[in-house]
């Protein structure tokens, strides 16, 4: 029989502590607040031949949550769906109204289905007949996928990769989503969800697998998957654009470019992994520009999180044949006219891309699960690199978010301990959206 389910993650990755580069064989430490966390160092993977011609792009706040209903409601023979939040009543009332023969099978972050809205709307999706509400395993720190199949097993079969949560917060958000029909794909995220199940139900509950092999899937925290990778898209690809043939080396349009046609601009919610910004880094250091938004008010417990390490990235000395880093921020905590940047995304000008639900930050990438999709289509990378122009446009120059608590400033050594004892900080709270 075949297993039904619906795999919907939704929301950001766990934001933690920036990460210090440690010696090769060494532990790094991570700590951001009163977290401490440690690291083997991870090298970039590389990504390989990641073409995929079946793509279709969408996106918020423009299409809401269209493209999943509209999935949900075409659905014929199951669901699978892994998600971080789901608290958007249209989208589980479309669950809802599925007559039996559809199988559904939702992966949910253990802590958000069991609180608030999120409690109320899964303890809503258990009652229906063939709707198997299962809580991710309490292994990963927060289960943060957003990722579904629907009808697995059948010629209609469609996979979907996102970094959408299920919220009402999505006419607010901006956020990036792609779907297709291919086989490895689809066969891929049915592995992953799998194992996501059996890890949930287990006792004492699992994390597997260890290892995914996949040309086009991401998935933390596996560090070869997901973080090896985000790394080898970055270094590997940059290499190509400046290496020893760097006048052939080819553009969106598949046309040879000159070296100020070549770019990477990309988006996240949290940047605060020091070896994916070292990465970034590299990469304008070899002529390429590099250009980044983020939230200005990030939606966890430390809205400033993202401007130190932006403001570092974009003061970077990246020698004489570089390029400064440019970077903005989306002002305030989300409109529809200034969405909150939630996406995570990054696009090459050879039409390489990476859509997901991973962040970058230590938990995210090393503590979490994640899915998110590498691909080369020249069509979507366009669409991603309009989105992108579009929101530039609007982005404003870095700034302190309002009213944030900002970073305490270095003190003389002398008085270092009774200064941290006049002021010393409460616990800080991590990121978990």
């Amino acid at each position: 029989m075949l297993l039904g389910v619906l795999f919907i993650s939704t929301g950001c990755a766990t934001s933690t502590a920036k990460s210090s580069r440690a010696p090769a064989g060494k532990v790094q430490q991570q700590q951001q607040g009163q977290q401490t966390a440690t690291e083997t160092p991870v090298s970039p993977v590389e990504i390989g031949d990641v073409k995929l011609d079946d793509l279709t792009y969408f996106t918020t706040p423009e299409d809401e949550h269209k493209t999943f209903i509209d999935a949900i409601n075409a659905s014929k023979e199951n669901i699978f769906m892994e998600m971080f939040h789901l608290t958007d009543k249209a989208v589980v009332d479309a669950l809802m109204a599925k007559p039996d023969v559809v199988k559904i099978t939702l992966i949910l972050d253990p802590k958000n289905a069991s609180q608030s809205d999120g409690k109320t709307f899964a303890d809503q999706l258990a009652t229906h007949k063939n709707i198997n509400v299962v809580k991710g395993s309490s292994k990963f720190t927060i289960t943060h996928s957003k990722a579904m199949i629907i009808d697995y097993g059948t010629p209609s079969a469609t996979a979907y990769v996102t970094s959408i949560n299920l919220t009402n917060a999505v006419k607010r958000t901006r956020d990036y989503g792609v779907s297709t029909h291919d086989q490895e794909v689809i066969n891929n995220l049915y592995t992953l969800f799998t194992a996501d199940i059996v890890n949930a139900n287990s006792t004492p509950q699992g994390a597997a697998p260890d290892k995914f092999d996949s040309k086009n899937i991401i998935v933390a925290p596996i560090p070869d998957s997901a973080k090896g990778k985000l790394l080898g898209l970055l270094k590997m690809t940059a290499e190509a654009m400046t290496g020893p043939n760097v006048e052939d080396f080819p553009g969106i349009s598949g046309q040879p470019t000159n070296r100020d046609q070549r770019y990477v601009f990309s988006t996240v919610e949290n940047l605060v992994d020091t070896d994916i910004i070292a990465a970034f880094e590299e990469v304008a250091s070899k002529g390429v520009q590099v250009e980044i938004i983020v939230p200005q008010c990030d939606e966890n417990p430390n809205r400033a999180l993202n401007y130190p390490p932006l403001v570092a990235m974009l003061n970077k000395d990246v020698g004489p044949s570089g390029k400064k880093i440019l970077g903005k921020m989306m002002p305030g905590v989300g409109t529809p006219q200034f969405p909150y940047m939630h996406g995570k995304m990054i696009v090459l000008s050879d039409g390489t891309a990476y859509i997901g639900s991973e962040n970058f930050s230590f938990s995210s990438l090393m503590k979490s699960r994640e899915t998110g999709i590498i691909f080369k289509n020249s069509e979507i990378a366009k669409k991603l690199i309009d989105t992108f122009n579009a929101d530039w446009k609007i982005a404003a120059s870095p700034a302190p978010c309002p009213g944030a608590q900002q970073p305490t400033p270095p003190v003389k050594k002398k008085s270092r301990f009774l200064f941290w004892k006049k002021n010393k900080p409460a616990p800080n709270p991590q990121p978990q959206n």
